[in-house]
């Protein structure tokens, strides 16, 4: 469907543009909207999906659309990223109020300390650790278009998710020093980050 869709929209069929817009944009503003500044999540979004469709032309026929689109929000997080003269990690990017993390885990849900714990402990990850397990846990993607979007090998992926929970495990026993905190935080990382997603979609 997604295939069919951008295609239909790069030869200049607006109303498939607009469907194919609005099946694919909840990941890709979710990618954004924890990770810069809320007035800027708009302009990046436009940006991915434009660059999205000028690159259409190159998506193979047995390829995830959804992966591809991702990987050039990726690309445009990286060039917003250096354009600022910022690094490529979390702790370099403001954790701005009002950003979903603020809207829902962390006064809607009923885990609000663990929540706070994951979320100032996946800030201070490096930014790719950060990607690999948004887009393995909240975006529930597999291993090989996890791979597509960051551009590297599976097993790459797979050794970043493993570096990111016991980067978690450590970050959050510095940050909390409560041992059965951390260990419930990183533990139920899975149905926590599913929540997660489920409450930014709303």
């Amino acid at each position: 469907m997604d295939q069919e869709l951008l295609r239909a929209w790069k030869r200049g069929d607006k109303d498939a543009g607009s469907r194919f817009v609005a099946r694919n944009f909840p990941p890709v503003h979710r990618f954004f909207r924890n990770k810069v500044d809320a007035q800027e999540v708009d302009d990046l979004v436009q940006r991915s999906f434009l660059a999205c469709l000028e690159a259409a032309d190159r998506i193979r026929p047995d390829a995830s659309v959804r992966a591809f689109l991702l990987a050039c929000a990726r690309r445009q997080l990286l060039k917003f990223l250096y354009e600022r003269g910022k690094h490529a990690r979390r702790r370099d990017v403001p954790w701005k109020a009002g950003g979903p993390f603020d809207q829902t885990p962390t006064h809607d849900m009923g885990v609000q300390q663990d929540a706070r714990a994951l979320l100032r402990a996946l800030r201070r990850l490096p930014l790719e650790l950060q990607l690999t397990v948004e887009l393995f846990y909240w975006e529930e993607l597999p291993i090989a278009e996890i791979a597509t979007v960051l551009g590297v090998p599976q097993g790459t992926v797979k050794s970043r998710l493993f570096r990111a929970r016991e980067s978690l495990r450590a970050e959050i026993g510095e940050l909390e020093r409560t041992g059965s905190l951390w260990r419930t935080t990183v533990d139920s990382l899975g149905g926590w980050s599913a929540e997660v997603r489920r409450q930014a979609t709303c």
